[in-house]
């Protein structure tokens, strides 16, 4: 009894040693290949079939990879991945270590991944690569899992369909072993923040791009939610970040500040349509924005949608053809209906949709005293006599477009043609009165060429002179002006930006005026010239505004 009590000492020292050798050792190691934290766990019973396929057993210790839909053995891990070991006597399904944080990863918004400011030029060489004989494939390669996909506008992005992510970044070695860092870490995370998250139903993505700037490696991403139509964040998203929220203030509401969420959620799925299949939902919304749209447009005298009647009546074309995708993985049709409706949800956040002050016609403020006054000023109303009042005409229509400082393209565009148009014919009625006063001034005897001594129909000529002249520059000026600036919404609103800051509206107003006022004002001096020269008895057909009437035979 003592010999076989002995030897069973002796065959239990090899078993204490390799214990104890993995006890002292594997922490050692594991914390010298940047693994982070390491806790042992002791399992005496170690199950004939483990749980998770993750999971190693042995007679000491077990050590347990992250575990979870978004981990896959054709990834191309790399060794230095973070390990989890759970604590002693712990099960695994009730013990969660957090991971720990070894890249700058920082939240962004899917306006910030920035792909058209990205763009890498192309350096210019000579062509030198063959064709190869036979060759019938030209899709390029990717490792593992990824899938290289060619937006529709021509971007190039890559999609891992096993862990449902979208990234920009060249999958180069570097890159990949950092990518599959970032993935683990956000999607362990994910589960963390949203318990019971839905990935395993392939409802949430996740967006991962590089940023480089500064010499700095800046991991960004953001998380995509299909059926709650949103983007979220592992961490505290600030809303400066979004430019949205430059433009409005007192946004407080939660359901307010959703459109501006859904918003994002649209510009993910316009950067990647390969994302989500078109739905019928999707098909009906469409539909009924647009045609409520349409109907408001034709309707009413300050519609709130942003778009054309010829742009609503060209997307209402496409319904049979986003009706017929209905249930596939389209990225034409999708990207379609994602521009489409990111332009409606960012109208409801700027319009206050749902909310007690929401706007309901265009040009109307929803701000308390937020009319776009400038103020009351002493000489702008006799100045806007001595201009026919045509600065408070145009100051209407201005801040008819201007509301809040943010513009309404559509009204917007409607102003832009109605101003050109007038203002090519103030400069054709403008060159032809000068053409005409000069021509008076140079028939014998209206000017003797003595500036002390001059009559006063000649003063009165170079008085219409100075005013045709005046509205014929300003009617070029102003023209020039309007042409140049950027045709979208975006410079739009810099133009009006620009233009009201120095004077505001009464000086736009004012400047506007200008071609209509001086011009009429060439033409009461001529008036004037033509009456007193019926009392003085010269010849009223050889004056300037007598051509002019007998020339449109209006006398």
């Amino acid at each position: 009894m003592l010999i076989q009590r002995l030897i069973q000492s002796i065959r239990n020292i090899p078993g204490a040693i390799l214990r104890l050798l993995r006890a002292v050792l594997l922490p050692i190691v594991l914390r010298a290949s940047g693994t982070g934290t390491v806790v042992l766990q002791h399992r005496p019973n170690c199950p004939a079939s483990p749980t998770s396929p993750r999971m190693e057993c042995a007679s000491s210790s077990t050590i347990l990879l992250p575990s979870g839909p978004h981990v896959d053995p054709a990834d191309n891990l790399s060794p230095s991945m973070p390990s989890v070991v759970y604590a002693p006597d712990t099960p695994p399904a009730t013990q969660r270590v957090t991971p720990v944080r070894t890249l700058n990863i920082i939240p962004a918004a899917p306006e910030q991944i920035q792909r058209y400011l990205r763009r890498k030029p192309i350096e210019k060489k000579a062509n030198e690569r063959n064709i190869d004989a036979g060759k019938l494939d030209y899709s390029e390669k990717t490792p593992g899992v990824w899938k290289r996909i060619v937006h529709p506008e021509g971007a190039r992005y890559f999609f891992n369909p096993h862990k449902q992510v979208f990234t920009d970044i060249d999958l180069t070695e570097r890159n990949l072993v950092e990518i599959n860092q970032c993935i683990n870490f956000l999607r362990e995370e994910e589960n963390r923040v949203v318990p019971g998250s839905p990935f395993e139903e392939t409802l949430t993505q996740l967006v991962i791009q590089l940023d480089e700037k500064d010499g700095n490696r800046k991991w960004l991403y953001y998380f995509s939610n299909h059926e709650t139509r949103v983007v979220f964040w592992i961490d505290e998203f600030e809303t400066t970040k979004l430019s949205a929220f430059d433009d409005l203030q007192s946004v407080t509401a939660v359901s307010h500040i959703g459109y501006a969420i859904e918003f994002q959620y649209w510009l993910h799925c316009e950067q990647y349509p390969s994302c989500d299949s078109v739905s019928q939902e999707h098909v009906t919304e469409f539909c009924g924005m647009i045609a409520h749209a349409c109907a408001d447009r034709g309707t009413s005298e300050a519609p709130l949608s942003t778009l054309s009647e010829s742009q609503l009546a060209n997307l209402l074309t496409l319904a049979p053809y986003l009706q017929s995708r209905v249930g596939v993985i389209d990225e034409y049709a999708l990207w379609v209906i994602a521009r489409v409706m990111g332009i409606f949800a960012s109208m409801r956040f700027y319009n206050f949709y749902g909310q007690p002050g929401a706007r309901l016609e265009a040009d109307s403020s929803i701000y308390i005293g937020g009319e776009n006054g400038d103020g009351r000023s002493v000489l702008f109303a006799p100045l806007d006599m001595f201009l026919f009042y045509m600065p408070s005409a145009h100051i209407k229509e201005l801040k008819g477009i201007w509301v809040d400082n943010l513009i309404n393209y559509a009204r917007w565009e409607v102003l832009s043609r109605k101003l050109s148009s007038e203002w090519t014919g103030f400069t054709i009625y403008s060159t032809v009165m000068l053409v005409v006063d000069v021509s008076f001034l140079l028939v014998p005897g209206v000017d003797n060429g003595d500036v002390g001594s001059q009559s006063v129909p000649t003063i009165v000529i170079y008085m219409s002179l100075l005013s045709i002249g005046g509205s014929l520059l300003s009617s070029i000026l102003l023209a020039r002006r309007w042409r140049a600036q950027d045709h979208s919404a975006a410079g739009a609103a810099l133009f009006m930006y620009s233009m009201t800051q120095w004077g505001g509206f009464k000086a736009l107003g004012i400047m506007h005026s200008l071609p209509f006022a001086l011009l009429t004002w060439a033409y009461v001096l001529d008036v004037i010239l033509r009456e007193r020269s019926r009392l003085t008895g010269l010849q009223v057909d050889s004056l300037p505004i007598g051509i002019i009437l007998r020339h449109f035979r209006i006398e």
